[in-house]
């Protein structure tokens, strides 16, 4: 295989090998979706560059036997939800299982907790103070079917194996014929604008094709990603400051709270608030303020498009499906058929 030795593994396994179980989700080792096997011990595959790799066993999603006790127990409980992340989650599992066979030594039952070795027993009323200070789990225990006494047993859901499994086809998986790579450096300010860009040092980046300016910011296509992310970083983009460079959490705030006396859209009026609330005996009054964050979700935001003379297949992430069908037959001119 002929790979430059700082590629990351992550992208040698996707794009190299087609083994597409294993995501890509932060790029920085953080979110656990890209984790496979080193040697038996569980990496984030999007860290290590492939030299490191050389001469190591690297086992995949695709690696750990289907009739596995963790994938097993995995459709049994129903585990994924969306299912981008599982395949990274079992590989830790199956990692950490292999290290310690038992986890943990307690069980629950009763509403109470008990040590199985030591025999010490706490109701979750005594645990109540203590539990209040953790970290609230992000993958709590989910209770077999048996075990539930007031929510119905739900339905099996058939895309769980195929998730748990690491086959299931999300959109970042989609590959085509002889495809391109393209990311996009965007502006790190609302509004901001493109000062200049260093397209002949993006263009001399090995695999890249084509440097265009687009709306929302500079687009790099490649060969691969890997390759379209070094061409991205090479253009060395100066931007200006955007339409509002003071624009932070307080200034948000300051500007929401305002506001509050000002008369807003009237989607509905009935009857007469003001008086209703005259007349309370009671009045309570708080304002909550959340920060301004992003929505960061697992899968990356990405679109494959294949175009055609008379027709445009699309495969993207979307909740959006007639925006995405607009959208393709504004750019390519298509009439649906």
């Amino acid at each position: 295989m002929d790979v430059k030795p700082d590629v990351p593994l992550h992208w040698v396994i996707r794009d190299y090998l087609n083994l597409t179980g294993t995501k890509f989700g932060c790029g920085e080792g953080l979110c656990g979706s890209c984790t496979v096997h080193v040697d038996g011990k569980a990496q984030r595959s999007c860290l290590i560059p492939v030299q490191d790799a050389q001469g190591k066993k690297i086992t995949t999603i695709e690696g750990i036997p289907e009739d596995h006790p963790v994938k097993k127990a995995w459709i049994k409980e129903q585990v994924p939800q969306c299912g981008y992340c599982q395949p990274g989650q079992i590989m830790e599992a199956v990692s950490l299982l292999s290290e310690k066979k038992s986890p943990s030594d307690c069980e629950t039952s009763a509403a109470s907790v008990r040590n199985k070795k030591t025999g010490q027993s706490f109701t979750y009323g005594e645990l109540a103070r203590k539990a209040a200070e953790l970290e609230i789990p992000k993958q709590p225990r989910v209770k077999k079917p048996g075990e539930l006494r007031l929510i119905g047993t739900p339905a099996a859901r058939l895309d769980i194996p195929s998730k748990v499994q690491g086959s299931a086809e999300f959109g970042i998986d989609v590959q085509t014929k002889d495809m391109l790579y393209c990311t996009v450096e965007r502006p790190p300010a609302f509004g901001a604008k493109s000062i200049s860009y260093d397209e002949k040092s993006a263009i001399t980046v090995a695999g890249v094709h084509n440097v265009i300016p687009i709306g929302s910011g500079i687009a790099v296509c490649a060969d691969s990603l890997d390759a379209a992310w070094k061409g991205k970083k090479a253009l060395n983009v100066k931007w200006d400051k955007g339409i509002s460079p003071n624009l932070n959490n307080e200034t948000l705030e300051k500007e929401f709270l305002s506001y509050l006396d000002k008369d807003g859209i009237v989607a509905r009026n009935s009857g007469d608030i003001r008086a209703a609330l005259g007349k309370a005996q009671k009045k309570i009054e708080s304002v909550y303020i959340l920060p301004y964050l992003s929505h960061v979700n697992m899968e990356p935001m990405n679109c494959t498009a294949y175009v055609q003379k008379d027709a445009c297949d699309v495969w993207v992430p979307t909740q959006n499906q007639t925006g995405v069908l607009e959208t393709a037959k504004r750019i390519t001119g298509l009439k649906p058929g």
